[in-house]
């Protein structure tokens, strides 16, 4: 069955914002006195920011550590360092022309939509999915399924491209194709540790792959 959706993560897969978030937990995990080793922190990488920082700082006040993560993320300062991934901008002017596009990120839209705007990306998505618009951040699928109920496709003829594992489990739990790609958290033996269906470099090589999903070249 053709392809007719094609559902992007955004960091690390279409901005490359993936080390300026890293920096962000590095410096409260110092300023807090709470340690955690980057495993654990990329691990959660995908999840509602809220849901992280209470991981990570479950001995703290939440609320405080949230507060502090918030003024950091709106600075502008911050908004400087996120930049675009090589080639994206092309790769998904192409997709666009054929597929539906949605992108369905866990990060909180107060600094998702200004780094979309940076770049003039928003225009290419047919809808914008972050962590505000659903109850349960992935590895749920919820994020997933509303995407698909959005555009009315069906699992066989949509795909999930992300670089993370808690990407690839919801993709799984929804039933859907996912596409690792290797920008950001995983390398290509974590991906093929995640049972990813296809492994690029980069979203560059996603036109290829949609197209031989759609001509039935792989399955």
């Amino acid at each position: 069955m053709p392809i007719k959706l094609i559902i992007l993560d955004c960091d690390g897969v279409v901005l490359d914002s993936n080390m300026a978030y890293e920096k962000i937990i590095d410096k409260l995990l110092k300023k807090y006195g709470t340690h955690a080793n980057m495993k654990e922190i990329l691990h959660h990488f995908g999840e509602h920011p809220r849901k992280i920082l209470q991981e990570l700082f479950h001995h703290h006040d939440v609320d405080e550590v949230y507060r502090e993560y918030v003024k950091i993320i709106k600075s502008k300062t911050f908004l400087k360092h996120i930049k675009i991934m090589p080639k994206a901008k092309l790769a998904i002017k192409k997709l666009k022309k054929k597929y539906r596009l949605v992108l369905a990120s866990g990060a909180l839209p107060i600094v998702l939509l200004p780094a979309l705007r940076k770049f003039f990306m928003q225009k290419y998505f047919d809808y914008i999915i972050t962590g505000e618009d659903v109850k349960h951040g992935k590895p749920n699928p919820e994020m997933i399924i509303k995407a698909m109920k959005l555009c009315r496709t069906k699992k066989n003829d949509t795909v999930y491209v992300g670089d993370a594992p808690n990407d690839a489990i919801a993709a799984k739990r929804a039933n859907v194709r996912f596409v690792a790609v290797l920008t950001g958290v995983m390398n290509r033996k974590e991906a093929r540790g995640m049972k990813s269906d296809f492994i690029i470099p980069g979203i560059s090589g996603i036109d290829r792959i949609i197209n031989e999903i759609s001509l039935k070249k792989i399955w």
